[in-house]
Formats: C-alpha cells, sequence, structure tokens
C-alpha cells in the first residue's frame, strides 16, 4: 500500500497527508506500555505492531515524509465503543496524545533497534492537526487540548462542499470535515471516505462478488469525480477525500482514487493534490478579504 500511494504521488505530484495510528510502531511484546484511557493497559481496537514489519514502515514513513508528503495523528487504540472517544475528558485526550508522542519520538528505543542506518526523518512535532477514531470526540473536550498542543486544523467534522472556517471558539485552528456527497447510482449521499461509502454499498461488507466489487468502483470514481466537476464549476471549494489502507471490495477504493488522482491530474491542470498542512499555509497567506468573500460563497450543490 505504501508503494502504491507514494508512486502514485510521484507520478501525479501529489501531496497526501498520512494519519498515523501511532500504535503501528509499537511492537506486541511492548502493549503494556500503552494505558489507554478507561481500559486496562495494553488494550487496543486495533492491535499492535508486528515486530517483523515495524522497520519496514520506519523505512516508508521515511520515504513519504522527504517525498513532502504530511504526516498527522489518529492517535492510539481507536477506540469507539461506548467508552472509547467519544466520552473522552480533556484529560483523557493529553494522555492519549502524550503516549502517541512518546510511541513516535522514542520508537527506536521501545523497539530496541539498534539499526544506525534506520532513523525517522521526523518526530511528533511535525504534527498539526488530526482526524479521531470514528470521527468522534466531545468538542468542548479534545478543541483545548489540540490548541494547546499547537494544532491548526481539525479533520474529524461533517460539512459539505464550502471554503473551510475556523473553529468557533478556538481560532487558531481550522475545521476540514469530511463531506456529504452523492454516490453515484446508489440514490444517496454519505461522506467522503471510503468506510462511509462501504457502508452505503454493501451494508458494510468488505468482500462481494466481483460484480459487486466492480459496480462499487465505478461508483466510487464517478462520485469523486462528480464531486470535483461541482467544485469546480462553482465555488472551487476544496474538495476532502478519506481513504484507508485497504483491499476492501477487491479494491474497489484503492482502485477508484487512483483512478481519479490520475485522470484529475491528466484533465484539470488547475487542480492539486495537496496536504492538509499546506492547504492550512494557503488559508493563512490570504488577506482577510478574500477569505471573508470565499467562505461567504454559497455551498456547491451536485446536479
Amino acid at each position: 500500500m505504501w508503494k502504491h500511494y507514494l508512486d502514485l504521488a510521484k507520478t501525479t505530484d501529489s501531496r497526501f497527508t498520512f494519519f498515523l495510528s501511532g500504535l503501528c510502531l509499537v511492537p506486541d511484546r511492548q502493549r503494556f506500555m500503552y494505558h489507554p484511557p478507561h481500559k486496562a493497559a495494553g488494550t487496543s481496537a486495533i492491535g499492535f505492531g508486528d515486530a517483523k514489519l515495524i522497520p519496514g514502515r520506519i523505512a516508508n514513513l521515511s520515504t513519504a515524509y522527504n517525498m513532502g508528503n504530511e504526516m498527522g495523528t489518529h492517535f492510539l487504540g481507536h477506540f469507539c465503543d461506548a467508552q472509547g472517544v467519544a466520552k473522552w475528558s480533556s484529560a483523557d485526550w493529553q494522555s492519549e496524545i502524550n503516549q502517541a508522542r512518546n510511541f513516535l519520538d522514542n520508537w527506536k528505543s521501545i523497539n530496541g533497534n539498534t539499526d544506525p542506518t534506520l532513523k525517522l526523518p521526523f518526530s511528533s512535532k511535525v504534527w498539526v492537526g488530526d482526524r479521531t477514531p470514528c470521527l468522534a470526540g466531545k468538542r468542548n473536550q479534545m478543541y483545548p487540548v489540540f490548541a494547546k498542543e499547537g494544532f491548526k486544523y481539525d479533520a474529524s467534522g461533517t460539512g459539505n462542499l464550502s471554503w473551510p472556517k475556523r473553529i468557533p471558539n478556538h481560532k487558531t485552528m481550522w475545521n476540514f470535515p469530511l463531506q456529504s456527497i452523492k454516490i453515484v447510482g446508489y440514490n444517496r449521499s454519505n461522506l467522503s471516505m471510503d468506510y462511509n461509502f462501504l457502508y452505503a454499498q454493501n451494508q458494510g461488507k468488505i468482500t462481494a462478488p466481483q460484480a459487486t466489487c466492480d459496480r462499487i468502483e465505478k461508483s466510487t470514481y464517478q462520485s469523486f469525480t462528480l464531486a470535483l466537476k461541482t467544485v469546480h464549476s462553482s465555488n472551487h471549494a476544496p474538495l476532502f477525500i478519506g481513504n484507508h489502507f485497504n483491499t476492501w471490495v477487491c479494491g474497489a477504493y484503492r482502485n477508484a482514487l487512483t483512478s481519479f488522482v490520475q485522470n484529475t491530474h491528466a484533465t484539470y491542470p488547475d487542480v492539486r493534490f495537496v496536504t492538509f498542512e499546506y492547504l492550512t499555509r494557503w488559508l493563512e497567506a490570504q488577506t482577510p478579504a478574500t477569505l471573508k468573500h470565499l467562505q461567504s460563497l454559497a455551498p456547491a450543490k451536485e446536479a
């Protein structure tokens, strides 16, 4: 997956934001170092790292960062249950972030890695934004912590095809939401992320007959294309697309996103695939009058 998306970035002059689930760098034998909020030590909804795979992950993260891609945080345990991140207090979020920084910054000692050639070219100091597990979390609890940690955006919200705005009461951060877009061929809309499409197109099941996979891939590609055409012909707002490292339904979402990036690069010379961090800097480089104008534009409406 890393090779696939980094090759795609290189051939289309694109930059992507990767949200790191930090436990993938923690070997299973060290799982009890993690003390998740309201859970037993060593608990995780997504497991921990396979010690044999972690050096390769470090190498891939290094390559991705050196190519100009962004590293954000997806935190650690990915708890979406009744006692998960939706219930966390500010203290819980602070604990999660502190541990996430430690696992990234000290991955080498935690793993017992002595290879002098293997090192990350970045630390958790590069984090300027996040996406929370399942887009969940009490905003009045997590945003003060995120602002304190120096985050400049949160990508956990939901929204429409309009220009980003600052987060109310936390003007140092931008809200970069997943957007509700039409799912072509399914007579419904959902958020612009593969997981949400999967529920609309296949009831959340990750396997399907080839014919169903083909239909999902075509629908997803057409949905992204329609959303882009809509904003490109109206308010020119950024289009946000979320994607996991997966091969669900025969790789339909990977294939659709790949074709979308390639074909957009070929046919829309004025469209760029950029990181959230880049978008943050671009927005902050505009004059107040320009931002006010852009944000006053009506949300784009799909045909």
